[in-house]
């Protein structure tokens, strides 16, 4: 087979019941059956939520309370941290048409022309915009609807961080990269979603790679001098297997052995020595998680990836990967994905990392 480079040099830069107060679960959200293609698309931005009510209202308490949600750090291996989700308050008298068709949307009413008993919430998908999580709250007592947020507002952050994720694993799933997937079913026995502007890097008897890539461009800094430049966000996609002999093969010790043998002998940096190692530090050990992967049985590893074998190398970052047990081919199939984003916010990115693998599927 055609090695498109020796041994894949990278540039390595490097919701429950419904309870008492009221709450929706996420099994009563209203989903408007159109057909596809009825509604316009949702817009806005991924992570971020919009939410329409009148200043008056927002300020104070009810900001207070949102503000201090929302900056509960996401999850993750981060070399910095960021917060779990992103938010926007808006007067509903300034969101347009466009506005209202923001891919996440709360509406807050303080409807003091009704008595409310509780705080009253409806939610629905697909209301104004094709892929759309929609949430109207109302209630005509101000403080019992600050009251309300403070206790369950981290639910409903859940709620659309869910919606996000699967809107991409949607995404993935419906508009793959059919090159690369028609490689991973024949080559490792798994069907994966990736995004359709991942370039497929390399192609080894033993391993595929694909790249994703966006770039954006920083303006100089004036306060420090440092002029801009171009920056890339790398998304990467490795799949490999070995063979599963016993329950030890599964273990995390055989698994970590397993990935470092296989990234040092594949994945190279730019400097001379270099290669893709995992981050070891008594802090930033990776983390591992028991899964099952379309019925198989799976570990999911997150941690950091890091420049080894050359001191001089830097760079680094997230890494999410998937190590099934395959059920009829006696192997396990590693599939990892990692992100290297010098000034960039790694959420989405990691978030995006995750979907891919959510996509996988056994195929044989």
């Amino acid at each position: 087979m055609k090695l498109l480079f020796p041994l894949i040099i990278l540039s390595l830069l490097f919701i429950s019941c419904e309870s008492e107060n009221g709450v929706t679960s996420a099994s009563n959200i209203e989903n408007n059956a159109v057909v596809s293609g009825t509604l316009p698309k949702a817009n806005g931005i991924p992570g971020r939520l919009l939410i329409a009510v009148e200043d008056n209202i927002w300020s104070g308490e009810m900001e207070s309370v949102f503000k201090k949600h929302f900056s509960k750090m996401a999850e993750g291996p981060f070399i910095g941290e960021e917060p779990i989700f992103d938010y926007l308050q808006q007067d509903p008298s300034l969101i347009n048409r466009l506005g209202k068709k923001n891919r996440n949307f709360m509406r807050i009413f303080l409807d003091q022309e009704k008595t409310y008993e509780e705080t009253e919430i409806v939610i629905k998908k697909n209301h104004i915009s094709d892929g759309q999580l929609y949430m109207v709250v109302k209630d005509s007592d101000k403080d019992r609807l600050n009251s309300f947020f403070d206790n369950e507002l981290p639910t409903y952050i859940a709620l659309f961080e869910d919606q996000e994720n699967e809107r991409l694993v949607n995404q993935y799933t419906n508009r793959r990269n059919f090159a690369f997937d028609k490689r991973a079913k024949e080559a490792f026995g798994i069907s994966i979603g990736i995004p359709t502007s991942a370039q497929f890097e390399a192609d080894l008897d033993t391993v595929i790679y694909a790249l994703d890539k966006k770039s954006k461009e920083l303006g100089d800094n004036p306060s420090t001098g440092a002029k801009g430049g171009i920056y890339w966000a790398k998304k990467g996609i490795i799949i490999w297997e070995s063979k599963y002999v016993d329950e030890e093969s599964m273990s995390p010790a055989s698994l970590l052995q397993e990935r470092d043998s296989t990234l040092k002998r594949v994945v190279k940096g730019t400097k001379e020595g270099s290669y893709m190692a995992t981050e070891y530090y008594p802090t930033r050990q990776p983390v591992f998680t028991q899964i099952s992967v379309d019925g198989a049985n799976a570990l999911q590893i997150e941690g950091l990836w890091i420049h080894g074998g050359n001191s001089g190398a830097s760079g680094g970052g997230p890494f999410i990967q998937y190590s099934i047990q395959h059920p009829t081919r006696q192997t396990i199939v590693h599939a990892t994905t990692y992100i290297y984003a010098l000034n960039f916010a790694k959420r989405e990115l990691y978030r995006e990392a995750e979907a891919m693998l959510k996509t996988i599927k056994i195929v044989e």
